[in-house]
């Protein structure tokens, strides 16, 4: 009865989702040049993997059967019972979750989190198949230490992960020779980092308020000094993180219990994105996906240790209706790219990279003046960023302002990033050359317009 009413659940909750399209990322897969598939079966496989993308309604179609089976593994892998189905059912329409279970990029975690869930349930030796999936589930191991299977615990995880799993390691090196100054170093201001980090995705996966592609949160963190400094100040994630992570270690040893395996299970699957070392953004919704099983367990625990019947009701129907109301507004953001951006402006109205993706949305749709409009008010928030300077340098030599584009282009020469000075160099250089070009057309032009032609004879 419970797994027909967590099917009810998705299906009707989700159904409008197949009506959404392509946003960031999969317009990329949709464009991909790649030779037409031989059978359907083929075409299948690419658009389940992510390969080439033809038709947005199957293909959100697979996501939505790939988020329905993540939430009745939940109910069956975690005992049947009253609790894994109040968490099926939270996890089901925790806004906080989309990222897995709309967006068609982000579905290789919610393959992970079937594999695992499957780990849990049946045999740990699905782990075996996660490095083909997604690096969050690369600590899974661990949960097991307290079982009768905690031998699986004290395999070599990492060694596991690369031996199986060349693809996805060069994938690892990749990501870590891209990230920008501290990023990709480990040192003991980082614990503070890490701590900030579990407790801003703890409140994420809790109260799922702002919401987007892009966080503002740490965006911007080892990008400078500045930017250093300022985000590793103490605030109120670290100590909420801080918090988090004591009350797990003292009830994991001393207090054991179905609430803090919740807590334990999210703790894993987060510890690979806390930006120890930076792979990819800094905040990712995606990333919680899977941990935020551990979190909606720990709260049906919660919510079922209170004693009277009528109390509990009303706090499970608070909670949940709460997210399932979040959700709605949130589920049109996957519609397409315009709306993936506008509502991204809307939570995070105060974050560079908004307006800069915004413009830079806005320019390749032909409208130019808009775009610099938006590219301005970035830059506002954040005037040392380099890819705003350049692009309003480019946009103002477009427009024939060429001493204001060679202000700014000066400014973003003077905020490169040592990492990546090659490449932006390169962007700056030719830049320029356009700047002279265009300053000698006109001279040109000048002269000619100069040159009085002689009057024909009568």
């Amino acid at each position: 009865m419970y797994s027909l009413l967590i099917i009810l659940l998705v299906l009707v909750v989700f159904f409008p989702t197949l009506r959404s399209g392509y946003v960031i990322d999969d317009e990329d897969v949709k464009n991909v040049a790649r030779h037409e598939p031989k059978n359907k079966w083929q075409k299948f496989y690419w658009q389940f993997k992510g390969y080439k993308y033809f038709d947005s309604q199957p293909e959100h179609l697979i996501n939505l059967i790939l988020h329905l089976m993540v939430c009745l593994l939940i109910y069956f892998a975690f005992g049947q019972d009253k609790v894994s189905f109040l968490t099926a059912c939270l996890f089901a329409v925790n806004p906080a979750g989309t990222q897995g279970s709309i967006w068609l990029s982000g579905k290789g975690y919610t393959l992970t989190a079937i594999v695992m869930l499957l780990a849990w349930w049946l045999c740990p030796l699905f782990y075996l198949l996660t490095p083909f999936v997604a690096l969050s589930g690369i600590l899974a191991p661990f949960l097991f230490l307290k079982t009768s299977w905690w031998w699986v615990g004290l395999i070599p995880v990492v060694v596991i992960f690369m031996k199986y799993s060349p693809t996805q390691s060069h994938a690892l090196k990749h990501r870590l020779n891209e990230t920008a100054g501290i990023g990709n170093k480990i040192s003991p201001i980082k614990a503070v980092i890490a701590l900030k980090t579990l407790g801003y995705y703890f409140c994420l996966a809790l109260f799922p308020i702002r919401l987007g592609i892009y966080h503002k949160y740490l965006y911007t963190y080892s990008l400078s000094e500045a930017d250093n400094k300022y985000w590793e100040k103490i605030d109120r994630f670290f100590w909420i993180g801080l918090t988090v992570f004591l009350v797990l270690i003292y009830n994991y040893f001393f207090n054991y219990n179905q609430t803090v395996f919740g807590l334990f299970w999210f703790f894993i699957f987060i510890a690979p994105f806390l930006n120890l070392m930076s792979l990819g953004q800094a905040i990712g919704e995606r990333y919680l996906y899977l941990a935020m099983i551990g979190v909606m367990y720990s709260l049906a625990n919660m919510i079922m240790l209170i004693p009277d019947y009528s109390i509990r009701l009303v706090v499970f129907t608070s909670i949940f209706v709460y997210y399932l109301t979040r959700l709605q507004f949130h589920i049109p953001t996957y519609k397409n790219i315009e709306a993936c951006v506008e509502y991204n402006m809307l939570n995070f109205p105060d974050m560079h990279a908004v307006w800069l993706w915004k413009g830079q949305l806005d320019r390749k749709n032909g409208s130019y003046f808009t775009a610099l409009e938006n590219w301005f008010k970035g830059w506002k928030i954040r005037k040392v960023d380099f890819r705003l300077n350049n692009n309003i340098a480019v946009m103002l030599t477009e427009l024939g302002f060429l001493n204001d584009a060679e202000a700014f282009l000066k400014n973003a020469e003077e905020n490169i990033i040592p990492e990546q000075r090659k490449i932006a160099m390169e962007y700056i250089t030719k830049q320029r050359e356009i700047i002279a070009n265009e300053r000698k057309r006109l001279n040109n032009q000048h002269i000619a317009n100069k040159i009085i032609m002689p009057g024909r004879r009568s």
